[in-house]
């Protein structure tokens, strides 16, 4: 028996797999920008089911990090802490190590969205900004910047060193034969966009004061004010932004990986457990009005069995690799599950639309209440004579390969 779940973190993102009765254990992302408590409580069920009752630290035989916001990677030290992580799949991150240390330090103080975002009273407190920069510290390590800050065996693999470089392909084999098939999707950023940023974001600096762009000077500048803060985000914009169309769209959402998988056996059947296989229905509020989301009660589907974890990936032409697999016929026909990315985002949903990719079961990952407006309502009414299911602080999905 084969199990994946994705679990209710709110708004965030934190899926788990498992092959052959829990001989094999997988996770894509695992963060969530609600309250700790929804992400902690998800993260101490899954180390238990794992250790089986024992007292033992139990193996992950890798895990892959879409990209780099807060809502997906935020408990993915917790994780490395709790148990034998032995591969860890990582974005590139194009650019010198002072732009890396940059967007590393950016990422574990303020969230790297390319806009000014509020900050709680208490992230100005002590406690919390040692936690960031250790969390700062832990990323540096992960990249191999600077001093080791991990006691970790995990093998770092970093996707996408360059646009030559092929997806991530591998078999997981069962009793000598092909069991399940991995491929993790890559995209790499244009260079020249890169080096740009990279001079606006020093040049920016210099302007503040700061020359030596060592880690206190980054990190005091990050945490300085406000107004710098609002600046940086309109060199940002300038680069990512929407608001240019002739620049790439969608900041960090831009890098992430998608990972797919599926049995190689035949005769596979995808089914949800019977508790769950029933009529579903909830209220979450959007804007000025209630909607309804639901899942029609189904069971069992035969011959359908990819699954394709997007993250907040942007599914544009440019993303070749990702083009390159569902334009396969064979493929496009065959996708079971997709988690809509970016939370139902409508900028990253229309890519998706307008490609016709047609999976069998939609799912939505969000938090109830959250501040950006996610899902988007007009995703919503796309998915609405479709088999969708949202994922939220109040409730999981999981479903199960025979």
């Amino acid at each position: 028996m084969n199990k994946f779940k994705f679990r209710g973190v709110g708004q965030g993102l934190f899926y788990t797999g498992s092959l052959m009765h829990g001989t094999y254990n997988f996770v894509f992302d695992c963060g969530s920008s609600s309250r700790e408590l929804y992400l902690n409580k998800q993260i101490d069920e899954y180390v238990h089911e794992l250790s089986y009752n024992r007292k033992i630290k139990p193996n992950i035989d890798f895990m892959v990090v879409s990209h780099f916001h807060k809502d997906h990677i935020n408990g993915i030290f917790t994780l490395l802490n709790e148990c034998n992580v032995k591969k860890l799949y990582l974005p590139y991150l194009m650019g010198d190590d002072t732009f890396k240390k940059f967007v590393l330090a950016y990422i574990s103080f303020y969230d790297f969205e390319g806009k000014n975002q509020k900050r709680n009273d208490e992230d100005n407190d002590g406690d919390n900004i040692d936690k960031r920069y250790m969390l700062y510290k832990r990323l540096k390590s992960l990249y191999g910047i600077d001093e080791k800050q991990l006691d970790i065996d995990t093998q770092v693999v970093i996707a996408g060193m360059d646009d030559a470089t092929p997806p991530i392909e591998f078999c997981v084999p069962n009793n000598q034969n092909k069991y399940w098939e991995f491929k993790i999707f890559h995209r790499h950023l244009d260079e020249k966009i890169i080096i740009e940023l990279n001079f606006e974001i020093k040049s920016l600096m210099q302007r503040c004061g700061y020359t030596n762009f060592n880690d206190k000077e980054i990190i005091s500048f990050i945490l300085d004010s406000k107004d710098k803060i609002n600046k940086l985000a309109k060199e940002y914009e300038s680069i990512f932004g929407r608001k240019n169309k002739n620049r790439l769209q969608g900041g960090l959402n831009i890098s992430s990986l998608v990972l797919v998988h599926y049995p190689l056996y035949h005769n596979s059947k995808a089914y949800y457990p019977r508790k769950i296989a029933q009529l579903l229905e909830f209220e979450y509020y959007f804007r000025d009005r209630y909607r309804y989301c639901r899942l029609d009660a189904f069971y069992e589907f035969n011959n359908k069995k990819i699954t394709v974890l997007t993250g907040d990936a942007v599914l544009d032409d440019k993303f070749t690799q990702v083009m390159n697999f569902i334009n396969d016929e064979e493929n496009m026909n065959n996708i079971l599950l997709l988690q809509v990315p970016h939370h139902g985002s409508l900028d990253n949903w229309i890519h998706v639309k307008r490609l016709n990719l047609r999976a069998i079961v939609y799912i939505l990952s969000f938090g109830l209440g959250n501040s950006f407006g996610h899902p988007n309502a007009k995703t919503i009414c796309d998915l609405e004579d479709k088999h969708y299911y949202c994922v939220t602080q109040e409730q999981s999905f999981e479903y199960i390969f025979d």
